[in-house]
């Protein structure tokens, strides 16, 4: 895009961020819409309108429909309260509107996750899978309800926000096995600009819940920056997906095996998981059952992990000895036809 066009749009955004640290009402309740919009343009376009394969065509247009949907939620409420001097809060269409982005992105993973997860190794699947739960369940148990049944109660009262809520948790964890179970491939840089926009929105939307139904929260506040900076994210791996739309995409899966730094590699993602007992540790002390229970659970996944990367390892091998030994008899045998014709 050129440059004449990303600059304004660039100001644009500073001038929100600036507004909000201010607590300039006005400003953030008109840019906001305009920057969500924005970021839906390229989104729609380079996920829905260009994508050939039906099945991710239709996880972009529910990937749009997640922008789409909040610019709409956006523009009303600023209509609200800029021309109709109503309080947006009181009108749940309004703030219930907001749910459909996460419920449309839910929508696009499932899509895109069926197809990528085809490739994957099941039974690695299945580990990453159970140390993502395993790891999100204590950090909601004792970060987010601080092990008080009470405060998960509280949730039951809003059955919308609860399956917000559970939307929330359900993408992260998904956006979490996907990083896991990617390995050693190399994702193009829009997907991973994608995850991580992703991964900002739920994050910023759990911690909204939290502020709404345990704090106070405040419209036009920096939670409301981090969705926009989310869906700028967003906005910028359709940007990226366009300049390489015309070049050949190459699966990578499996493609290269180096024999030598295989083992180290192999174990490098899944020391992230270590990092949950150290926050668990350093902000809530020695929390006996939560803490042994979560690094039994990691040694189980290590240890499980690395036999299974072990086998994958072993079947990649023998699968190109295999290949090896067909192109030599293919060889020899034209070299036989050679020899017998002389």
């Amino acid at each position: 895009m050129k440059k004449r066009i990303l600059i304004p749009i660039a100001i644009l955004i500073m001038v929100y961020f600036i507004a909000i640290v201010e607590q300039n009402n006005i400003v953030g309740d008109l840019l906001s819409p305009i920057l969500t919009f924005l970021a839906f343009a390229p989104v729609f376009y380079a996920f829905f309108w260009k994508e050939q394969n039906k099945l991710l065509k239709i996880s972009g247009l529910f990937y749009a429909l997640a922008i789409f949907a909040w610019f709409l939620c956006d523009f009303s409420w600023g209509f609200s309260t800029l021309i109709l001097n109503l309080n947006p809060e009181n009108n749940l269409l309004i703030t219930y509107g907001y749910s459909l982005t996460i419920f449309f992105l839910l929508l696009s993973l499932i899509l895109s996750g069926y197809f990528q997860v085809r490739n994957w190794n099941k039974m690695q699947v299945f580990l990453d899978t159970a140390m993502v739960a395993v790891s999100i369940m204590v950090i909601v148990w004792v970060f987010v309800f601080e092990q008080n049944t009470a405060k998960a109660e509280v949730l039951l009262s809003d059955p919308v926000s609860m399956s917000s809520l559970i939307m929330d948790f359900m993408i992260y964890a998904w956006t979490n096995i996907w990083f896991f179970s990617t390995r050693k491939q190399k994702e193009p840089l829009f997907i991973k600009f994608s995850a991580a926009g992703g991964v900002a929105f739920v994050v910023i939307d759990i911690i909204y819940y939290y502020e709404y139904f345990y704090r106070s929260y405040e419209p036009n506040s920096l939670l409301d920056g981090g969705y926009i900076a989310a869906f700028v994210l967003m906005g910028i791996s359709g940007l990226m997906k366009l300049k390489s739309i015309n070049q050949e995409e190459k699966n990578q899966t499996g493609a290269q095996i180096d024999k030598v730094q295989i083992s180290f590699k192999r174990i490098k993602k899944e020391l992230l998981f270590l990092i949950v007992p150290i926050l668990l540790f350093v902000f809530r002390g020695i929390e006996a059952p939560s803490l042994l229970f979560l690094i039994t659970a990691i040694m189980l996944y290590f240890i499980f992990t690395n036999f299974t990367q072990n086998s994958i390892f072993r079947d990649k091998i023998l699968e190109r000895e295999k290949e090896y030994i067909s192109e030599l008899e293919n060889r020899v045998e034209e070299r036989t036809q050679q020899l017998v014709k002389y």
